[in-house]
């Protein structure tokens, strides 16, 4: 039996292409080793599904806390990818998914989304100017 590509269909060769691409992105880059740098940190917000593989990646294997809420912003992405590895790091960060997986439909993403918002302001509530002085 042949291997029939057009089976897949177009979004299962864009997440297998997002795949291969952050995982070469992320070998020549030289892994986690080099440490967090803010420019590289800047991919999560570049719009390239490797990019912000790569560094999501780098943001969990160092442990930063720093861009959980724009993680939780990629749950939302349009690319499969995207929402797997943003997952992925926020339950290696987290220790929970908070009931959230990247395969549901718009809908079902919305309200786990919303979870996680919730999450986020109960575990990390934002210092107003008040709280600082």
């Amino acid at each position: 039996m042949k291997y029939n590509m057009t089976k897949f269909g177009t979004t299962r060769r864009v997440v297998f292409w997002t795949y291969l691409s952050a995982i070469l992105i992320f070998c020549f880059s030289g892994g986690c080793n080099r440490g967090l740098d803010k420019t590289e940190m800047s991919d999560i917000d570049s719009g390239v599904p490797a990019f912000q593989v790569s560094a999501m990646h780098k943001v969990a294997e160092a442990g930063n806390y720093e861009y959980l809420s724009r993680q939780i912003d990629l749950l939302e992405d349009e690319d499969a990818g995207v929402r797997f590895y943003a997952i992925m790091s926020l339950k290696k960060l987290t220790g929970t998914d908070n009931g959230y997986n990247y395969r549901y439909d718009a809908g079902r993403r919305y309200e786990a989304v919303k979870t996680w918002r919730k999450w986020l302001a109960d575990n990390y509530p934002v210092e107003t100017s008040s709280e600082k002085e």
